[in-house]
């Protein structure tokens, strides 16, 4: 520790710790050498409540039968255009798969 205010804590980071890179790496830290367990949680009130589309239950059963009878599941929600793949990421220019039938366009 180099320097303890009423305000702030001031650390100097020994060159051999090479995984704190962040202030969240340092409160880490002293969480684990406190104890998670001696640290009470404190809960935010959240005007909002969180739920589930009224359909997922439906989607859920459906993909769980689809693994069931042998096919894969494949979870890609990057749907995107040639721009955003090459130009915008300043990429070289590849083949990309596409499909020929695709549900949504970019």
């Amino acid at each position: 520790m180099e320097k303890v205010t009423a305000d702030y804590i001031s650390v100097l980071v020994p060159c051999y710790r090479m995984d704190i890179m962040h202030q969240v790496d340092i409160i880490e830290d002293v969480a684990i050498a406190y104890g998670y367990n001696n640290i009470a949680p404190v809960w935010r009130e959240l005007p909002t409540t969180g739920s589930t589309k009224p359909d997922q239950h439906r989607i859920d059963v459906a993909r769980e039968l689809m693994i069931g009878l042998g096919y894969q599941e494949t979870l890609n929600t990057t749907l995107t255009n040639q721009t955003s793949l090459f130009e915008k990421m300043n990429a070289p220019p590849t083949q990309p798969v596409e499909l020929a039938n695709p549900k949504l366009l970019p």
